[in-house]
């Protein structure tokens, strides 16, 4: 990374899409009267964009995603700058995943019907390949779908980024026709295995990758020159709150009994899980950054 400044908007940008996210899961438990009202349900024309406001946000992180790629690794000109790249993105994503994928282990271990080959499917990411990915006996945390995803667009991201600084316009065109085109065949047509692939086929998202790279290319955002270090922290620790929500709630609804027993009493129910998901995503954020740091030290990045 280059040690540049913390962009305040796309801090916001990121905290504002993963509560739209998680409030959107909270929804197939929770508060589906109210989501009802408040969200849009549905596909848009031809069903390329799902008119939710989790899926809608999902799109938002991807372009924020590019964005902040951009504005962070945008001279990307050597092989072991991509290496470098690369390892930096990779322990960024999947250590807290893997935690995730432990904790879920721990909670509700003897629930789970889990194999050697799901085991390794799972903490590898690699799930989404398999038409056993979605709410399956043995899916520890299907948050993780999105680490592949959009680890795919990271490693495209060189090439990516040089086509929208040297040739802009045609880059977001020909992104837009591959990632509409693509997407409708994938949402109609059964072409590629594995669950959902509109979702994690990376030319599904090209263009919101792209859209987030172009934006800062063309300097299309709000600067801020002022330091914001609680936003930052927020911004990052929406990061674990994202990867954990569904965990935590899947498995503390289902596996834990007292949870049963406060049923009845929604408000103290639901404060109590959102707690949890607040707790448990807070004490992952300090292991995470703990072993991030070890990680820098020991592969010198």
């Amino acid at each position: 990374m280059q040690g540049h400044k913390r962009i305040l908007f796309f801090d916001l940008l990121r905290i504002i899409c993963v509560f739209f996210v998680v409030n959107g899961h909270f929804t197939f438990w929770l508060f589906a009267s109210i989501s009802g009202i408040l969200f849009l349900t549905g596909w848009s024309y031809m069903e390329i964009y799902p008119l939710t406001a989790s899926m809608l946000a999902v799109y938002g992180l991807i372009i924020v995603s590019g964005a902040v790629m951009e504005y962070n690794y945008s001279e990307i000109r050597k092989f072991s700058e991509y290496k470098l790249f690369v390892l930096k993105r990779f322990f960024r994503l999947y250590p807290a995943y893997w935690m995730s994928l432990i904790f879920g282990l721990a909670i509700a271990g003897g629930y789970f019907n889990v194999s050697l080959t799901s085991l390794f499917l799972q903490f590898s990411g690699l799930f989404i390949f398999t038409q056993n990915g979605d709410w399956s006996p043995d899916t520890i945390n299907i948050m993780g779908w999105f680490i592949p995803t959009i680890f795919f667009l990271y490693l495209l991201f060189p090439l990516l980024s040089k086509a929208v600084k040297n040739h802009p316009y045609p880059s977001m065109a020909v992104s837009l026709i591959i990632t509409f085109v693509s997407r409708y065949i994938l949402i109609h047509y059964t072409i590629l295995p594995g669950w959902a692939p509109w979702r994690w086929f990376p030319l599904c998202n090209l263009f919101e990758f792209c859209l987030g790279i172009y934006i800062v290319r063309m300097s299309l955002y709000p600067k801020n020159s002022v330091d914001h270090p609680v936003i930052a922290e927020l911004a990052d620790f929406t990061f674990y709150i994202f990867i954990f929500h569904v965990v935590v709630i899947q498995n503390i609804i289902y596996f834990l009994d007292f949870h049963r027993n406060l049923y009845n009493f929604p408000i103290l129910y639901n404060s109590l899980l959102c707690a949890e998901i607040l707790g448990v995503s807070a004490l992952a954020m300090i292991l995470d950054k703990k072993l991030q740091k070890i990680i820098r030290i020991r592969l010198l990045l």
